[in-house]
């Protein structure tokens, strides 16, 4: 045991290893110099008796007491994912925990035992920012600054009910004194439109009246509250953060070649460019065949009434269903969609075919979906929905777009799944999507993402089988971290998916108590694979620990899975697509996209996009979606 614990914990610690610290900014743990000191002898030492538990009660006292303390003669530093495995191995605690932040000036790294956290109103939107006590007002700002991405130079600080600024060489500690934890941030007003912030087209017309003066301060400052920065209350808006992730997926799926030019083409033949009887093949070919009928796309009967209509819509569910549910209630289901199909109201608007709160939330299911009754006007509405997105995406092609202004087109928030995100699912939202866009082009475009669960039980005492086949168009994995470190790779993500295990007691054919096994594995070979790694969502409630460092899934750039579709088949995969999202609750999407046959990716966030290779594409400790390609 003690040569394990060597080999997996000991090494990681840069008091033993003797390699630099890492100088990124993160939380990190203390723990008491004197039961250190008692590990550092029991390391050395041949004595394999287990260690005394961790005891962090007086340095856990002193921290409460504000008493001062020092690096080496009071506490020990330890990374997280270090402190979580010596508590596994010898309990203890309890666990301290302080950020570790590096100086916005000199670049040193130090913990930060006191730490003051700030809520920073920058043009009506909040955003909470933590600070040294021994910062001045000037260091605070160029980290702010660094944080929004403009010059430390134009910005100024001053208090919530404050009309003075604060003097740069002010200690934070005097600031949250004297003026308190809210504070005001002053930006030059043409920073306001840099190309680090993205326009929505609602406002690009402001925009360009500012660079000529022609806009009025009123009407300025007035849209100017309704635009939504890049960091809009990232840890105070659960809701923002959905939004964040729901446009990361719009994001990815629209660049997909063969997304853009089945949503152009079927968009250019409904807006009159194209007649339904011509040929509506992609402006340029695509190894993905899409076989469209050549039909007139469906109408549904209105009757106007006033200045609304009354529309009704009897479409059938489009959530991913196994084939296994629907051969059992096929009819039922069917019967129940158009019996329950309430009737929707829309307002008719000349200026925008965009219909706020058109979506409706599914209580019953608790998990965030598209209303297929309701979602849309006329069946053209999610193409032309689309559209627009590729088109606005190929005009700013510096970052990702606003989050709250386009993702909100598709999507409704509601304070359910605001509040409690392991409501959302993502794996449905990209199944529903999928499902909806194949069908209202009348093309086989789910084919190329559907994968085929085969799923076969069989009784060791009659030998009776039953198959069932399972169509997945987003594979979601439950993360599982490996016993010691919250670490794992994909292939081990597979495996709890795929693993044989007993089903029932007894068999329905001779109604015998024997071993009824299943067996499942891959039957088809789709043309792309997508994953869903569920990090912070365990048995349907979220972590305890969710707000800490997230389950590391390693995953390769080329994935085989010649063992999961058996027979010998070869069976390979290319990453294309990343979405990166550490923790569903308080952080921010990022979207990685291979670009070439070469090692050229892009990386995209909410404020730049930078070219980059695979390295980037590889985060393990935050990667939320996969988009494979077959090779």
């Amino acid at each position: 045991m003690k040569k394990q614990i060597k080999a997996s914990i000991i090494s990681l610690m840069p008091q033993f290893n003797g390699m630099p610290r890492n100088q990124k900014t993160r939380n990190i743990c203390l723990v008491d110099a004197q039961w250190f000191a008692d590990l550092k002898e029991w390391v050395d030492s041949d004595d394999n008796t287990p260690l005394h538990k961790i005891n962090n009660e007086d340095l856990s006292k002193k921290l409460k007491n504000g008493a001062n303390v020092e690096e080496i003669a009071d506490y020990e530093l330890v990374e997280m994912n270090v402190y979580d495995a010596l508590v596994k191995v010898f309990g203890g605690g309890p666990a301290i925990i302080r950020p570790y932040m590096a100086h916005p000036v000199t670049k040193i790294p130090c913990v930060v035992i006191s730490p003051i956290k700030f809520n920073i109103n920058i043009e009506g939107n909040v955003l909470t920012r933590t600070g040294n006590p021994d910062w001045t007002v000037r260091d605070f700002l160029i980290s702010l600054a660094d944080k929004i991405k403009v010059q430390a130079s134009e910005q100024r600080l001053k208090g919530a009910d404050e009309s003075h600024f604060l003097d740069d060489n002010m200690k934070l500690r005097e600031v949250y004194d004297t003026v308190g934890s809210d504070l005001v941030l002053e930006m030059n007003l043409n920073v306001l439109f840099n190309h680090s912030l993205i326009l929505p087209r609602a406002f690009s017309d402001i925009a360009r009246n500012v660079s000529t003066g022609a806009a009025s301060t009123s009407s300025l400052r007035l849209d100017l509250h309704t635009l939504k920065s890049v960091d809009s209350q990232s840890h105070r808006s659960q809701g923002t953060v959905v939004y964040s992730f729901l446009n990361s997926i719009l994001f990815s799926i629209v660049k997909l070649p063969q997304f853009t030019k089945l949503i152009q083409s079927y968009y250019d033949a409904i807006s009159g460019q194209q007649s339904l009887e011509s040929n509506l093949v992609p402006r340029s070919s695509s190894d993905l065949t899409l076989n469209m009928n050549h039909q007139d796309p469906p109408t549904i009967s209105c009757q106007q009434k006033n200045d609304n209509q009354d529309c009704s819509s009897n479409d059938d569910e489009d959530d991913v269903k196994s084939e296994s549910e629907s051969a059992k209630s096929k009819s039922s289901s069917r019967s129940n969609s158009k019996s329950n199909s309430s009737k929707s109201n829309h307002s008719t608007n000349s200026d925008s075919r965009y219909h706020e709160g058109c979506q409706q939330y599914n209580s019953t299911s608790s998990i965030l979906t598209f209303d297929h009754e309701n979602f849309i006007e006329r069946p053209d509405t999610l193409i032309t929905l689309l559209n627009d997105y590729i088109n606005e995406s190929n005009q700013f092609q510096n970052s990702l777009l606003t989050p709250s202004v386009y993702a909100a087109r598709f999507f409704r928030i509601v304070p359910e799944v605001a509040s409690n995100p392991r409501l959302f699912d993502p794996s449905l939202v990209i199944s529903s999507i999928v499902s909806r866009l194949s069908k209202e082009t009348n093309s086989d475009l789910s084919s190329s993402f559907v994968v085929q669960i085969l799923r076969e039980v069989s009784c060791s005492k009659c030998n009776c089988k039953e198959t069932f086949i399972e169509n997945v168009t987003c594979l979601r994995f439950e993360s599982f971290p490996s016993k010691i470190f919250k670490k794992t790779n994909l292939m081990d993500c597979f495996d709890p998916y795929l693993e044989s295990f007993k089903k029932s007691p007894k068999c329905k054919n001779c109604r015998k108590s024997s071993n009824i096994r299943e067996s499942v594995k891959i039957a088809n070979a789709s043309e792309f694979l997508i994953i869903n790694i569920a990090r912070n969502v365990s048995s349907g409630e979220i972590s305890p620990r969710s707000n800490r460092k997230a389950v590391e899934v390693n995953y390769p750039l080329n994935l085989s899975l010649n063992k999961v579709k058996g027979k010998n088949v070869k069976l390979n995969y290319k990453l294309i697509e990343v979405i990166s999202q550490a923790n569903i609750k308080s952080s921010k999407s990022r979207v990685m996209i291979k670009l070439d046959q070469e090692d050229n990716w892009m990386f995209y966030n909410e404020t730049k996009a930078v070219l980059s290779n695979s390295k980037a594409a590889l985060v393990p400790g935050s990667a939320a979606v996969l988009f494979y390609q077959k090779v």
